[in-house]
């Protein structure tokens, strides 16, 4: 059912032909103009939510009921919206779960999929839109010659001590495979030069990074091949084919040489291997609802603690809850 809606995504790539268009002056910026802060604690939690996929038939007081209970539930100190948040919207749509996520005063950044442009409201408007919320920590500056609107990240810091860096990362839509086909895009060029050059910036390299972007890397396909061989460690399930980036141009290994040590993904919606591939923690994230397809018992959130040097990966399953009992308080 789900995979290269032909009809939208030529809409999205005409628009995007149209915008390249329209050059305009490049903008730079230095790196550590992309840096938010936060202040870490042992037992920091990242909740990253993906695949929300609020359309104009969701039923918005059920799925406020559900992203509650999920919330407050964990507490978390930041929320990931790790992509296809938002398919085939309106931008009342996106108002609505912006001001949710907001409300519980919970630093949080959104990441934009394959689908989030998919909507009755212009390319940029949900990325505008959570820049302006104030608990987001979005950055993007529009004209700065690298790919993408979300090329930022997070420092976590102990003191003066950077202790985790979190990369947030816009990991495209969709590109011409060839005259009437179409796929989908990959983290580019530019984007893994300006990672690079973040990370070249610090003289001590004992803090953890962590990357973030919704369509997974072909590796990903490879370790978890690997792992039901045996050959590398992990835990979970993929009940469905990976759907990656068309295109290899060495993306994992630059990330890793770049001292990434953890990748999180969502996009393939009933798959949520975890598994240690040379080196890098390759992770899914379960699906956030049960919008479009779905397995009602691989539902929820990834959950990641960070202790240290070390961080826990667990993706926790959520069911919808009886919302007249809610509702009642029962």
């Amino acid at each position: 059912m789900r995979k290269l809606e032909i009809f939208l995504a030529f809409l999205l790539v005409a628009v995007m032909i149209f915008a390249a268009g329209c050059s305009a002056k490049i903008e730079t910026h230095d790196v550590s103009e992309y840096k938010k802060t936060l202040e870490y604690k042992d037992g920091f939690k990242v909740m990253m939510i993906t695949d929300i996929h609020i359309s104009r038939l969701t039923n918005l007081e059920e799925l406020t009921i559900y992203l509650t209970h999920n919330i407050n539930e964990e507490k978390p100190d930041l929320i990931v919206l790790n992509g296809d948040n938002f398919f085939d919207a309106t931008k009342s749509s996106v108002d609505y779960l912006f001001k949710l996520i907001d409300s519980f005063e919970t630093s949080w950044v959104y990441l934009q999929g394959n689908h989030d442009h998919q909507g009755l409201f212009e390319p940029g408007y949900p990325d505008e839109t959570a820049s302006r919320m104030k608990y987001s920590l979005n950055v993007d500056y529009p004209n700065d010659g690298i790919d993408g609107t979300q090329n930022f990240y997070v420092d976590l810091m102990d003191g003066n001590d950077l202790v985790y860096r979190l990369f947030m990362i816009d990991g495209g839509s969709y590109t011409r495979l060839n005259a009437v086909k179409y796929t989908y895009q990959q983290i580019g060029d530019s984007q893994l030069s300006h990672i690079e050059k973040v990370q070249s910036q610090e003289t001590d390299d004992s803090y953890t990074s962590l990357a973030f972007f919704h369509i997974p890397l072909q590796e990903y396909a490879d370790a978890y091949a690997g792992y039901v061989e045996g050959k590398y460690a992990g835990k979970g399930e993929n009940r469905e084919e990976n759907y990656p980036s068309a295109f290899n141009s060495n993306q994992f290994n630059r990330l890793k040489n770049a001292g990434i040590r953890g990748i999180f993904c969502g996009h393939d919606h009933i798959n949520d291997s975890i598994v240690d591939y040379e080196g890098v923690i390759v992770g899914y994230g379960v699906k956030g609802t049960r919008e479009i397809y779905h397995d009602e018992d691989m539902m929820g959130y990834l959950l990641i603690t960070l202790t240290g040097e070390e961080f826990s990966i667990d993706n926790c399953q959520s069911v919808f809850v009886d919302y007249d009992s809610v509702v009642e308080g029962k």
